[in-house]
Parts: structure tokens; sequence; C-alpha cells
């Protein structure tokens, strides 16, 4: 396996500097898979620097925007895989592979890091992997404080469900889940970057305009983290800035191909299609106001009320008059989203006032 890889590896290596850069890859992709018999779809073979990208994204674990003798190692045996389950289609799914949820917690097999964040049901932690060194983010959630929110335990048990379901690159992963008589432990993708919205503010702060191709990149990802859950029977509900994240932390110094952006948060998410057994529309209201889609507010929406918040989204990122608002904490945020709940005491949500000014 090695000398066959080493083999295709070389005769790609055009410029012979023992790494395969963007465009060569791009021209071995499909040679590849002509030799080992897959077939790419039809969508992919008509964007080949696409998929390039991807498989870029995917391999290169030194993040120098190229691949060594070594990642295309693992490059080729993740191909070899894909032809092994064309003939031999696998009889379980990624959710078996994970598995139901391990009885205590998870210290015996991760070692705690530094508190990350803290949220109403539990707290975020760095940790790493005992066994392997690999950083991971463990999400300890509160058995006691999610029912005493009013929230059904079921509906923790439904977001571990797609976390499992929706395996992309650019949705937060889940490795494993633990649970105990008091808390459930989730073990993610680590995305140290930190939230969009955070990137923003800093940009705004230091006058610093996000370069266009930036935005482009992290658009990007997210149309092609939501395309996926769609195709997956999934609608999200809840797209913003403070549920999409960076894989790692961007600066003015960073090079294009290292920004990643990350969705996360499938809490509000709500499965929809035959494949699931359900219709294709909803009446189930949820998500946050500054980008929830008219249809949703009114009670009858489809998958697409994704587009209308990833369009929300769009809009303020290059809004270069946004005001503040008064935030929870008695100081000032910063809103830039294109319609305001502007709440009366009629109206305390500001839902109504919202509804007209979409429609007017």
């Amino acid at each position: 396996l090695g000398q066959l890889a080493s083999t295709v590896f070389q005769q790609h290596d055009l410029d012979k500097n023992g790494a395969l850069s963007l465009d060569e890859l791009e021209q071995l992709i499909p040679r590849l898979h002509e030799q080992l018999g897959l077939q790419l779809p039809e969508p992919v073979c008509q964007d080949r620097r696409r998929i390039a990208r991807a498989k870029m994204r995917k391999f290169d674990r030194n993040g120098n925007g190229t691949l060594d003798e070594v990642e295309f190692m693992e490059f080729y045996r993740w191909s070899l895989w894909r032809r092994y389950e064309d003939l031999e289609p696998p009889k379980f799914r990624r959710g078996d592979a994970i598995g139901g949820g391990r009885r205590g917690a998870p210290l015996q097999f991760y070692a705690m890091g530094k508190q990350l964040g803290a949220g109403s049901f539990g707290i975020v932690h760095q940790v790493t992997h005992r066994a392997s060194g690999l950083a991971r983010v463990m999400k300890t959630i509160n058995r006691d404080k999610v029912v005493q929110s009013g929230t059904p335990l079921g509906t923790l048990q439904q977001e571990i469900d797609l976390l499992v379901l929706l395996d992309h690159p650019n949705i937060l992963r889940i490795f494993e889940w633990y649970s105990d008589t008091q808390n459930v432990y989730l073990i993610l993708d680590e995305c140290g970057g930190g939230e969009l919205l955070d990137l923003i503010n800093e940009s705004a702060k230091a006058q610093w305009p996000l370069p266009e191709v930036w935005i482009a990149r992290i658009f990007m990802h997210v149309l092609e983290a939501i395309v996926y859950c769609h195709s997956r029977g999934v609608m999200h509900k809840d797209l913003k800035f403070e549920n999409v994240m960076l894989q790692s932390k961007v600066t003015q110094q960073t090079r294009l191909e290292d920004v990643t952006a990350v969705v996360i948060d499938v809490g509000l998410a709500e499965l929809f299609g035959p494949q699931h057994g359900k219709k294709n529309r909803s009446s189930r209201r949820a998500g946050s106001l500054a980008t929830m889609a008219p249809e949703v507010l009114v009670g009858d929406f489809s998958y697409k009320c994704d587009i209308w918040s990833i369009g929300c989204m769009l809009f303020a990122i290059y809004n270069s008059q946004p005001f503040y608002i008064p935030d929870t904490k008695g100081g000032q945020m910063l809103y830039m989203y294109p319609f305001f709940p502007q709440a009366t005491q009629e109206d305390p949500m500001g839902a109504h006032a919202l509804l007209a000014a979409q429609r007017a």
C-alpha cells in the first residue's frame, strides 16, 4: 500500500518539492478515482476545485496548504476504504460506531483542561484524550438545570442524536458521550477560533474590515453545512453569528485557506421529510428573533427558513450602520441584523413589530 501511494504521489508532485499543492491535488483526484473505480458525483465533476479544497482541509494535518507524503498516504488509504465500502457496503451507521452514552464521567479517559465557557445548563472545558493526546472539548450539561428550565430531557437526547446523524467537516462533530445521575457529558471537536460574532466585534473595534474573500469563504462553509443538513432531513432553525465558530484563531495575518467555519448548536433543529416519516413543513416555532424567517413567526415553514437566516447574517456582516441596543447585563450590545424586534407593553417580545417590518 505504501509503495503504491508513494508512486502515485511522486507522479503528481510535478515540481518535485515533496508536497502536493492544491493545483496538483485537483489534477490527481479524478485520475485516482478512475484508477480505483470510484465515481465522482456529477456536481463534483463540474467543480473539481471545490472537492480538492475539501480534501486539502481534511488531510492537511499541519495546516501548511499542501499535502506531504505522509498526509497523502492518509488520503490514499481513505480513498481505498471508499472503494471497499462501494463493493461491500457497511452494515452499520455512524451512530452505531459512536454508540449509546457510556455510564459515568469521562475523566478516566480524558484529562481536564481549562474552562472555556459556561451557559444556562452547564459548562465547557478543554480536555485531552489520554490515549491519543488529541485535544477535544467537553460540554457538561446538568440534568436538574435542564428540567428546571422547563426543557424536557428528551430534547437533550434529540440534540445528541442529531449530532451523531450529521457528519460533515463544517458541522460540529461529536466523538462520544457519557452520562451519570447528575450530568451528561458530550465530547466534541475543538473550535479554538471562537464565535464568528467575536471576530466581527474585534474587526469593528480595530476598524479593520473583514476581507471579502474571508467572508465568501466563511459563508461558503456555512452554506455547505446547511445544504448537507437539508440533504439529511434536518433544518437548523437557529442560524446566527453566535452559532458559527471558527476552527482556529483568525488574525489579520491568517491565510485564507486557514479560515474554516463550523456550524454549531442543533438544540432547536428539527427533522423533516419522508426519510424521517415527517412532513416537509412545520409549525414548531423556535430560533432567535433577529434571524427568524417570517414564516417561522407565522408557524408554517419549511427548511428554507435557514436560507432567510443566512441572508440576515450576510446583510449584518456588511451593515455599515449598526446601532446599539440594551443587553441582558445592563450594558449595550451592537445590533447589525436587518430587522429589530421592538418590544412594547402589548408585544413584550416584539414579534408582531418584527413581522410587520419584515413584510413592509
